[in-house]
């Protein structure tokens, strides 16, 4: 069972105001002049259990954040991010952990913002692979780039290339770097909310 936020705490009431910056400096980063939203399906939004590549079926467990892949063009037709696709920061902060996940790195940034209860705003951003000279501790502004996607593990299989997205809240006194993906659904770490909610997107098709 995912996590979710604690009742009462509404991400948005407490987000800074560049919450586009994510969006708008990956378009501008890689390029996208034609960009005009992102095409969503089942198995791509938070807490989903839909696997939307391959034959289908069922995630072994609810997503745990939202997977980018697919956009729309202002011309028509539909692209898809590539490998080497350059990741910007969401928000200013620093580079706490780097995870394994089934296709490459999970980098968690902790973000330079305190919501309610002193919980401080963290992104997870998955099946990356680090620029050159970012390290753990590496402090990152938003807009910059830090990584890159990565491509897919097996060719030919699975979901290729696309970013993962998880946003939540740290527990009080907790130290990212225990973070792994098995301890994070349980909520005793991080209290994932849905990226929609706090990383500003242009959706063209809804879940």
């Amino acid at each position: 069972m995912v996590a979710s936020r604690p009742m009462g705490m509404e991400p948005e009431d407490f987000m800074p105001s560049d919450g586009r910056c994510f969006e708008n400096s990956l378009v501008a980063l890689n390029r996208l002049d034609d960009f005009d939203g992102w095409q969503m399906v089942p198995g791509m939004g938070f807490g989903q259990r839909e696997k939307w590549w391959g034959p289908g079926g069922l995630r072994p467990a609810p997503h745990e954040g939202l997977d980018l892949c697919f956009f729309h063009r202002r011309n028509g037709g539909i692209r898809r991010l590539a490998a080497g696709c350059l990741v910007p920061a969401a928000f200013d902060g620093t580079l706490h952990a780097v995870m394994d996940d089934f296709m490459a790195e999970s980098l968690v940034l902790v973000h330079d913002f305190t919501g309610p209860d002193r919980r401080r705003l963290c992104t997870i951003f998955g099946h990356v692979r680090r620029l050159d000279g970012i390290f753990t501790g590496s402090r990152i502004a938003a807009g910059k780039p830090f990584a890159a996607l990565a491509p897919p593990a097996k060719p030919g299989k699975g979901p290729g290339a696309h970013l993962h997205l998880s946003a939540g809240w740290l527990m009080p006194d907790t130290e990212p770097s225990a973070m792994s993906w098995d301890r994070i659904p349980d909520g005793k770490i991080l209290v994932l909310a849905d990226p929609c909610r706090i990383v500003r997107l242009t959706v063209f098709s809804a879940f």
